[in-house]
């Protein structure tokens, strides 16, 4: 069978199709019919020195992959098959493994430390292979005395594997005893090249098992410095892999950089003009990784957060070298398509991080490379520059950069015409950001903003990666000048030419290609939204238009995937332009109402769920634009909000309808009929007491009943008993996990029950039926009592609101029937801490809510 099963994973590799397929067909058979045995045979082949390679690692790789999944439940599946097996299989196949862990074939090794790393990794969660990684150090000890010699190399690769499996987990065993073993292989005088890589590699994926030992200065120093020889290695491969662990230590401890930091960054310097592209590559990463924790604990500090982290403000030392250099590899661009993440593309985002860091200064670092370089003959030399500029425009002052932006932006506007493509595209891209972090730079000059429109809509002719960026410079041009309370804006002049061009570029048949279509339409609804007074006639001669686009749709002719995909992409982009025209046009739009109400129902027979989401929040914008003029068309949209509401495995098109169904009744009231009004009760009802409905959007739904109440008054009272019940239980829901989701979605929940039970009183007492209340007024005392016990960062101001107004409600509605059983000190408390909040309009209804208790 042995030399059979050669011959038959050599076949399933072979050229030869029918060879191919011959050989594919009896490796499944031989899995259908005896799986543990075939597998046993599997790792034989494995082991077998005398097998060729091809059949060895294919032996491996199925043994492999009949336990590995990406997909979690198949994965778990699989886990499942390989535990109920016998014991005595497993473990044979085990023993076969590890031995061959010691072949002196590398990729017998490295394979069979792959599959170890895959079935250990299941055993050990399973706890069927507690004592796995002792056992791998002890056979590696034995092994090392008999004079194996690839044995510690092959034994480290499958630890290195094994953590990246075990990554889920907080704490591997025997650290200090895996530590050592690294450590000895990273270090010791007898280490080759490879098995040093194999070590780094083994310390690189895990890393986070260890952080508990760094808390040692003696285990932290001794690896600080293995990890710096390994990056100062002469061998590549181990440099690079040294260079990794920088990086990730930088992340995982932050703190453990302080003795070591002069070094690292004379190694990372000296990477930085390295021929190998990945060590280049990994040196900027480092510093990537620096800036990116410096400036969380900024941000730590500013929010008054606790932080075990200290600022030691390594990039604001190092920036006056290290920015330098960063520039100069932003000329190291493909000149074609774009390569993928790259050292060009790492020292971009680099400066833009460090940027933010240290804010003005950047300007005095940058300034005379971008001089130098924005008027060169050489593209990536002209598109470093641009690059740089685009970087540093996050983080600065206007008033610091308006001289370099008055110098630049000729040029920039120049370059939207150069013969190179990838001077354009940045060009476009610099203009954008231009206009979302310094905007006033060219706001007020009038001649400048013409140019520059002028420009990006003709750009919008370009190639699509070019064109998506100019509508992305004109979508931030809209964002940017928000001026809807305003008669007019700077950009009035050039509201319809900017919405003709868009439009026409949503029509362009490469529209899908570096997502111009949908950034054209995000333009045009930027527009939209931000425009003026003065617009807002051709806005409304522009709905037809769109009307007649989105109609268009519903006829198209689907005869691939390809095509559905983009007529959801038009159907979604279109409806969520014609929300925001809703919005801006409010009343006005009810001449298209039926027409609009009509299309985006249609939407709603498209399958994908995105547009629903898209045709949903354009109905919410036409209920709230319309008010009772939306009525005439509640018929006809009721049934799309009850299974939005039910669409539990939806969650964002349940929330949205969720809200829709509270905007209902904020605007048209007592109006709704009363079937209508009962199968929203029943339906949030159900959702809430339904556990396939994620938590997250309950609190919402029992809002919605305060929102019910308040519209249909006294009409809620065949609802008050079940909703009660309801909010009650909501009411005793207590945090269970120590967690800021946990506390924040306990914290919603416990709100949303506060305002609905306002929503209640206040509804009731509009039609004299406020008495109804009283029976639940003590489960509410005891709940305020509870909120008052709770943790202090429980109690923040949104919460001290919402309960200091519902006991001013109650008690000013119910007066002397409740005023004694409320003047209890909890309650009181939770009013006087209003009282002292910073926020007026928390310290107003704390005011008027004590007034009520005197």
């Amino acid at each position: 069978m042995s030399e059979e099963l050669t011959q038959i994973l050599l076949d399933a590799q072979s050229t030869d199709q029918e060879k191919r397929n011959h050989g594919m067909e009896m490796i499944k058979s031989a899995k259908d019919n005896n799986l543990p045995v075939f597998l046993v045979l599997l790792a034989e082949e494995l082991k077998s020195e005398n097998k060729p390679n091809e059949s060895r690692q294919l032996a491996g790789i199925i043994l492999k992959n009949t336990f590995v999944s990406k997909e979690e439940q198949k994965k778990n599946e699989l886990a499942n098959v390989w535990c109920n097996f016998k014991e005595d299989v497993r473990t044979e196949i085990k023993q076969i493994l590890v031995m061959t862990l010691g072949s002196p074939n590398r990729i017998a090794r490295h394979t069979s430390a792959q599959v170890i790393g895959a079935i250990g990794s299941i055993e050990y969660l399973k706890d069927l292979w507690p004592a796995l990684f002792s056992d791998l150090i002890g056979f590696m000890e034995q092994e090392v005395q008999k004079g194996t010699e690839n044995i510690q190399e092959g034994v480290l690769t499958c630890i290195g594997y094994l953590a990246e499996e075990l990554a889920m987990i907080e704490e591997l065993p025997n650290v200090n005893e895996i530590l050592e073993v690294i450590s000895d292989g990273m270090t010791s005088e007898n280490s080759n090249d490879e098995l040093r890589l194999s070590a780094t590699t083994a310390l690189y994926n895990s890393l986070e098992f260890f952080e508990s030992a760094f808390g040692k200065p003696q285990i932290r120093d001794h690896l600080m410095k293995a990890m710096i020889n390994a990056a100062k290695n002469q061998n590549q491969k181990v440099s690079q892999k040294g260079l990794e662990c920088l990086v990730k230590i930088a992340y995982v401890d932050y703190n453990s950089l302080e003795n070591f930091i002069q070094e690292i960054y004379e190694i990372t310097m000296k990477g930085m003009t390295a021929d190998n592209d990945l060590i280049a590559l990994q040196s900027v990463e480092f510093w990537n990784t620096v800036c990116e924790e410096e400036l969380e604990i900024f941000e730590f500090i500013l929010e008054e957060e606790e932080d075990s982290r200290v600022n030691k403000k390594y990039i604001q030392t190092v920036s006056e070298n290290l920015v330098p250099n960063l520039c100069r590899l932003l000329t190291f661009q493909e000149e074609f398509e774009d390569a993928g993440w790259g050292v060009a593309q790492a020292a971009t985002v680099s400066l833009s991080l460090i940027s933010n860091l240290i804010e003005n200064q950047i300007i005095e670092l940058t300034i005379q490379f971008i001089s130098d370089n924005i008027v060169h003959n050489e593209w990536d030399h002209k598109e470093a520059a641009i690059i740089c500029l685009s970087s540093i425009l996050e983080g600065t002052d206007t008033d610091q950069l308006q001289k370099v932006i008055d110098d630049a932006l000729p040029l920039l506007l120049d370059y939207l015409e150069d013969d190179h493509e990838k001077v354009r595209n940045s060009s476009a891209y610099a203009i954008g950001r231009i206009f979302e972090y310094h905007f006033e730079a060219v706001a007020l000059k009038k001649e400048v903003l013409e140019n520059t429109v002028a420009a990006l809509l003709n750009s919008l002719l370009d190639v699509p990666h070019v064109a998506s960026n100019a509508a992305w410079a004109l979508n931030n041009l809209a964002e940017a000048n928000d001026y809807t309370d305003q008669n007019t804006s700077p950009l009035s002049a050039f509201f319809m030419p900017i919405v003709e061009k868009l439009s026409i570029a949503t029509l362009r048949e490469d529209g899908e290609k570096s997502n111009l279509r949908f950034q054209a339409y995000e333009a045009i609804s930027a527009t939209f939204l931000k425009s003026a007074q003065d617009t807002l006639d051709d806005m409304f001669l522009a709905v037809n238009p769109l009307l007649e686009r989105l109609e268009e749709t519903f006829s198209m002719e689907l005869l691939s995937t390809n095509d559905e995909i983009l007529q959801s992409q038009i159907q979604g982009s279109l409806c969520g332009v014609l929300q925001f025209m809703a919005v801006r046009l409010g009343k006005e739009i009810e001449k298209h109402a039926e027409r609009m109400i009509n299309c985006f129902l249609e939407v709603f027979k498209n399958p994908e769920a995105v547009v629903h989401e898209e045709a949903m929040m354009a109905i919410d914008s036409l209920i709230n634009a319309l008010g009772t003029g939306f009525l005439p068309y509640l018929e006809a949209v009721h049934p799309y909000f009850i299974g939005g509401i039910n669409s539990h495995q939806q969650e964002r098109l349940c929330s949205l309808s969720t809200n829709a169904v509270g905007d209902l009744f904020k605007t048209i009231e007592r109006q709704i009929p009363e079937k209508c009004h009962s199968e929203y009760v029943d339906v949030f009802l159900e959702a809430i007491g339904t556990e396939e409905f994620e938590q997250d959007l309950k609190p919402d739904m029992i809002l919605v009943f305060g929102d019910i109440a308040l519209s249909i008054c006294g009409e809620f009272v065949p609802h008050l008993e079940r909703v009660t019940e309801m909010l009650e239980q909501a009411s005793t829901v207590e945090i269970t996990e120590d967690d800021e989701d946990s506390i924040f979605y306990v914290q919603n929940l416990h709100r949303s029950v506060l305002e609905t039970y306002s929503g209640i009183i206040q509804g009731l007492k509009d039609d004299q039926k406020e008495k109804l209340f009283l029976p639940y007024c003590q489960n509410i005392i005891e709940f305020l009592v509870r909120i008052h016990d709770c943790e202090q960062d429980f109690l923040d101001d949104k919460m001290l609101k919402a309960a200091a107004g519902l006991i001013g409600d109650i008690v000013s509605i119910l007066g002397n029937q409740v005023k004694e059983a409320f003047q209890i000190q909890p309650i009181q408390e939770i009013v006087n801490a209003c009282t002292h909040s910073e926020k007026k309009l928390v310290y107003e209804v704390g005011r008027w809510a004590s007034s009520k208790l005197l």
